[in-house]
Order: C-alpha cells, then sequence, then structure tokens
C-alpha cells in the first residue's frame, strides 16, 4: 500500500467501526466472521485491518482516516491560491505553469481518495495480467468497496525491502519486476504509477503481488512509440532522437522554446554524463530527474502521464 508507507499512528477502532457501519449500512458482525482491530498499516490516507468475511475468504479492509478529504481540499486550495499570486507576481516562474500543477495533483489526488476507483484500477490490472503467470492481483470485493472502503483478498507474502532477509532468489524477483513493469508500460499502456518496494509483495521466487492501485497511468500507442525513443535515444546519447521524441510527446516545435540553443546545450550535459552515473553507481532516477526539471525550467509542458512513467520505471 503506497498510502501506508508514511508511518503515522493509527486511528483508533472506534472510528474504523463507524466508518465500516455508515458505508456498508450493517452491523461489521453481518459482514465479517473476524476483524483484527489492531491495523496492519497505517498512514495519512487510509489503514488497513486483516479480517475474514462470514463467508469464509480472508481479507485486507482498507479503511480511508476520517476527515482526510476535507482536509486535503483545504490544502489544495491554499496551494491554488499561492500558484495564482505566483503566476500573477513571479513572472519567472510562471512558465512552470503553478496553477496547472496544482490543478493536475488535486485531479490525482480525487482519484487517489475513491476507493472505488482503486477498485476498478485493480481489476483492469488482474485482466492484463490473467493469462501472465508470475502475477498475482488481489481479488477485490466489490459489493464491500465504497468510497472510503476498499476490500480485497488477503495475499501473504513479503515486501521487497525484506527480501535480503529471507531465502529469496532476488534475480529472479528483479527479472519478474522488470517484465511485468515493461508489460505494463509497452503492451498494455496501463501501468501501476508508484511501484516501490513497499507495493509489490513477493509470494515465493515465482510469484509476485501487486498492491495499492490508487495511482496509475495511461499511455496511448503514439506516447508508447515516444517514450521507448526516449529512453532508448537516452542509452545511446542521442540529443537529436531524444530530443525530437520529448518534442513530440509534450506536442511542442522547436520555435516554441524561448532559448533552444540553451537548451540542447544543458540537454548534451546531462546525457554526456550518462557514463559518469553508471560507473559512480548513481541511480538513473537522478539523470531523468534532472532531464524533466530542466524542461519544466524551459517552459516545456511535460504531461503528468509521462513524468509518471519516468518514476515507474525507476522506482
Amino acid at each position: 500500500f503506497k498510502t501506508l508507507q508514511d508511518r503515522v499512528p493509527p486511528f483508533p477502532f472506534s472510528q474504523v467501526q463507524r466508518e465500516l457501519r455508515r458505508e456498508l449500512q450493517r452491523e461489521l458482525s453481518e459482514v465479517f466472521s473476524e476483524f483484527d482491530e489492531t491495523a496492519m498499516a497505517a498512514a495519512s490516507v487510509a489503514q488497513v485491518h486483516r479480517a475474514r468475511l462470514r463467508t469464509g475468504e480472508e481479507v485486507a479492509v482498507k479503511v480511508q482516516r476520517p476527515g482526510i478529504r476535507e482536509a486535503m481540499v483545504a490544502d489544495l486550495f491554499i496551494m491554488l491560491r499561492v500558484a495564482h499570486l505566483i503566476e500573477r507576481f513571479v513572472p519567472r516562474l510562471r512558465k512552470n505553469r503553478p496553477v496547472m500543477l496544482v490543478q493536475e495533483f488535486s485531479r490525482w489526488t480525487d482519484r487517489e481518495l475513491y476507493f472505488r476507483q482503486e477498485g476498478k484500477n485493480s481489476l483492469h490490472f488482474a485482466y492484463n495480467f490473467r493469462d501472465y503467470p508470475g502475477v498475482r492481483i488481489p481479488k477485490v470485493y466489490r459489493e464491500y468497496t465504497t468510497r472510503t472502503i476498499l476490500v480485497m483478498e488477503f495475499i501473504r507474502g513479503v515486501n521487497v525491502f525484506q527480501a535480503a532477509e529471507r531465502n529469496v532468489d532476488r534475480k529472479s524477483v528483479a527479472r519478474l519486476i522488470a517484465d511485468s513493469l515493461l508489460k505494463q508500460v509497452f503492451i498494455d499502456g496501463f501501468f501501476h504509477g508508484d511501484p516501490h518496494g513497499g507495493n509489490i509483495m513477493i509470494v515465493d521466487n515465482d510469484t509476485i503481488a501487486y498492491l495499492d492501485f490508487g495511482i496509475v497511468g495511461y499511455l496511448s500507442e503514439d506516447m508508447r512509440s515516444w517514450v521507448f525513443d526516449i529512453l532508448y535515444g537516452m542509452s545511446e546519447r542521442n540529443v537529436p532522437r531524444v530530443l525530437g521524441s520529448f518534442f513530440e510527446l509534450c506536442s511542442v516545435r522547436e520555435e516554441d522554446i524561448e532559448d533552444l540553443a540553451g537548451y540542447r546545450r544543458e540537454m548534451n550535459e546531462i546525457l554526456s554524463e550518462l557514463p559518469i552515473y553508471e560507473v559512480a553507481g548513481v541511480p538513473f532516477t537522478q539523470m531523468l530527474e534532472r532531464f524533466l526539471n530542466t524542461s519544466l525550467g524551459y517552459g516545456i509542458p511535460v504531461p503528468h502521464d509521462f513524468v509518471l512513467v519516468s518514476k515507474a520505471l525507476t522506482t
């Protein structure tokens, strides 16, 4: 669970009960034969409890923290006010389009807080991996899933962070994770937006399970081709190929960039340092962050899904 990586105290079980009664419109004992009062994991957005349905299935119940939506709406309102002030009074930052960035963040935050959408995302992943050995997607119990409650299959295993402590073939698992991510991005065009170690469960040496589908990305066929060209061009340090595909992806023309020569010079510098990054063991993510931040600094409107897929592929 991505949102359960922030270690915060769980909210009281009395609030969990109240939220479940309100959302399910029935008593807990009518739905669950067992329900652990102690949360397995807790974060600012939600917490998870292990339970068992009256029909016998062991499940994980994700309960949204009461009041979190209202708190986030208030915070986003303040952020939007500040973004408007920046665009109005700080001309040098206007090209970064702070209002648009806050609006985009608001849209994705709203999706992440809507657990029915997360359930639908999980069903989409389950369909895409229906014939793919080695990857499990938790079953979602839609009849018990609401705006703030998500009930899904409980999968036993260890997360990636614990692999070193267990008898796990890490190379085999790493290959399985990489292959499944590439399938999501370049074949399905529908990918997990935050596949860090806490969101990937190792079931055994031949099987992993993805968790937490609150943040996902979509790529059209054209965008998949551009992403491939950009990444391939980076590996070859081919600046014209990288920039050509990147400009197409961002729907910008060279004449739209105020200082094209300066931008090309910085891109050449970033990509030429890639071998140094490799030798020094510096994560590829740092180079990619420089690439994106430099582009934003020159006023290039980078699509959110490209930022998301860059993050997913380098997590």
